[in-house]
């Protein structure tokens, strides 16, 4: 379970990577799809730009939540000692890099906002397992 736990966080790192890696107008048609079943599905009639803005940035938050959950895990299964606080400062540093690395993807750009929602994402994905593990 150990090596496993730490290939689930490579796979996942590697899986944001890539849609970091995808040039922006590629990523915007993704996410207008999103916007576009979201909008026929609900009825939506408000704001389109807010949304599609309140789309992606829910993504970040919900693909940190999911690294902070294998992160954490792969610490438990690996023996840290302080496993909330190293869980934390991977899944913050790997934000940092994260956006670092879109300042060199076509049309993307590295956002201070995303790196606080990343964190705060992988903070709800630890604090979620932390207290399920209990």
């Amino acid at each position: 379970m150990k090596k496993l736990s730490i290939i689930f966080v490579i796979i996942w790192m590697i899986i944001i990577f890539l849609f970091s890696n995808t040039p922006s107008s590629i990523s915007s048609n993704e996410s207008h799809l999103v916007l576009s079943i979201f909008i026929k599905v609900f009825h939506y009639t408000g704001n389109v730009d807010l949304l599609h803005t309140i789309i992606r940035k829910i993504a970040h938050f919900v693909e940190y939540l999911i690294l902070g959950i294998f992160v954490l895990n792969a610490c438990k299964y690996n023996g840290v000692k302080d496993i909330l606080k190293l869980s934390i400062l991977i899944c913050m540093l790997y934000a940092c890099s994260d956006e670092i690395h879109q300042l060199f993807v076509s049309g993307r750009s590295g956002k201070v906002l995303d790196v606080c929602i990343d964190t705060f994402g992988s903070l709800m994905g630890i604090f979620i397992y932390n207290k399920l593990r209990k």
